[in-house]
């Protein structure tokens, strides 16, 4: 009997198996998940901005980041005060409601008795127990017929209440809703209901500053056309641009419906993280934010969005970012360059946007030229030189990181045939351009000293005898001395 022994695969053949193996462990290996931050919007409350976004991690919603996972950059400065704020995904979002309910004279009759009803309806599917309601009454003038409670029995009462007559100030009475959530409502999911047929004859708010003022406050409003006659096109306008929806003569049957619909857009409201920080100067001006998540499932991403600040001078506290040129002495040669550097307490600053004109001190030694040198701030940004007679100006058009001590610019004087003396040197910094932030630059210059033969005075003695000694001296006006010993005092 012979004993069968394996055979060697042919080399081909053990390669096509080894790549095999590869490609199927590659297979089998679970991908890296890695977060995706979707940044939504970004919400002036001025002066609060507000930051709305979610986090998915291997396609999973995520809202247990802490604010270390956090970095938030406007304009490229560091904002290091935030807060931080994600729902628990696992607990029901409790509604805050405000009813607006239309009982001016145009809404006499079956109109005023389908809002009992649907108001009616909507009431009793609240819990009784978290979910709170107030109602606002609109004619003349809005009144709160019952501020918010979780009481039923209480808003069932208000609306039987309702008697329509007048004038209607509808849009004031919206906003009255929307400033009762404000000011009175405790749970996160927020809705004004307005119960209407959009008819307004007597209201001071508009439109677009009740749809600013819920979107500020991230409160959604749902309009109900009710009535024979309903002015549509208003009521839809402020429910779509708050996030909410319009429905138009529902009856009894539907409010379930539409309580759920609500119900489901406000939780999906809820279902996102918000962000808040503070900025102090109203400017006018565009910011860009951005937003990035870090060391977080397994690693990072950023978005950015902008927008714009709202333009208040009471708001324009100064700043004062500070410069100084600096000073050097120096015998005459072909030029001279005199730094302009950042002088500042704090290690780490931020240089705003600034415009600066260099006056150079005698009109006889011109300023030569403005470099940025290596390892400047300045180098590679956004920085614009131009001359204009005897003076130089610079202006800077971004926001740049910098450190106290940093050179900025060179300024570079001839000083070949220079007079003996101090040629003073100053910078008027603009301010029209940059609302909270002054400049100030620091004066300096350069000395120009006679070159001179050095001749040594021995001061008495010439003749030194062994274990004896001398002082010698050297006029002053000389920068360095050496001394044949090496020795340079």
């Amino acid at each position: 009997m012979h004993a069968v022994s394996g055979l060697p695969l042919p080399a081909t053949a053990s390669l096509r198996a080894a790549l095999a193996g590869i490609l199927l462990l590659l297979l089998t290996q679970p991908a890296l998940s890695q977060p995706v931050l979707n940044f939504k919007r970004v919400t002036v409350n001025w002066p609060t901005i507000e930051l709305y976004f979610a986090v998915d991690c291997d396609g999973q919603a995520a809202y247990r980041m802490a604010k270390e996972n956090w970095r938030i950059y406007e304009n490229g400065e560091a904002v290091p005060d935030f807060t931080l704020w994600c729902p628990d995904p696992f607990v029901r979002c409790a509604g805050s409601f405000a009813f607006v309910a239309d009982a001016s004279g145009s809404m006499r009759g079956s109109a005023m008795d389908i809002t009992k009803r649907n108001l009616h309806a909507f009431i009793d599917l609240m819990d009784g127990s978290v979910d709170e309601s107030a109602l606002i009454e609109v004619r003349r003038e809005p009144v709160v017929a019952q501020s918010m409670t979780t009481i039923i029995p209480f808003l069932r009462t208000a609306v039987d209440n309702l008697q329509a007559r007048g004038a209607s100030s509808l849009y004031d009475g919206i906003e009255a809703g929307i400033n009762e959530l404000i000011n009175n409502g405790t749970n996160q999911c927020r809705a004004v209901l307005v119960f209407s047929d959009g008819w307004d004859n007597m209201s001071t708010a508009t439109a677009q500053e009740i749809i600013s003022l819920a979107n500020r406050n991230r409160i959604r409003v749902f309009t109900i056309g009710v009535g024979n006659n309903v002015a549509a096109t208003e009521l839809e306008m402020i429910a779509l641009l708050t996030g909410g929806r319009y429905f138009q003569n529902p009856d009894i049957g539907q409010m379930a419906t539409i309580y759920a619909d609500v119900n489901t857009i406000i939780f999906q409201g809820f279902q996102e993280c918000v962000m808040t920080y503070e900025r102090v100067c109203a400017d006018g001006s565009p910011r860009t934010i951005d937003l990035q998540l870090v060391d977080f499932c397994g690693g990072e991403d950023v978005k950015a969005k902008t927008y714009r600040a709202p333009l208040d001078s009471s708001t324009w506290v100064q700043e004062t970012q500070r410069f100084r040129i600096g000073e050097r002495t120096s015998i005459p040669t072909d030029f001279i360059s005199i730094p302009v550097t950042v002088d500042h307490p704090s290690t780490g600053i931020v240089i705003r946007p600034f415009d600066m004109a260099i006056l150079p001190g005698s009109p006889h030694r011109p300023l030569l030229d403005v470099v940025i040198p290596p390892g400047s701030p300045f180098h590679g940004k956004a920085v614009t030189v131009h001359h204009s007679m005897d003076s130089v100006f610079v202006r800077l058009d971004e926001t740049v990181p910098a450190l106290a001590g940093d050179t900025l610019l060179l300024l570079r004087f001839g000083t070949a045939s220079v007079f003996d003396g101090w040629y003073p040197l100053a910078a008027e910094a603009g301010s029209t351009r940059i609302r909270c932030t002054a400049t100030e630059i620091l004066a300096g210059g350069y000395r120009i000293v006679p070159r001179r033969e050095p001749r040594i005075d021995p001061g008495g003695e010439v003749m030194i005898c062994p274990g004896s000694g001398t002082e010698l001296h050297l006029p002053e006006g000389y920068v360095r001395y050496r001394w044949s010993t090496g020795d340079i005092t």
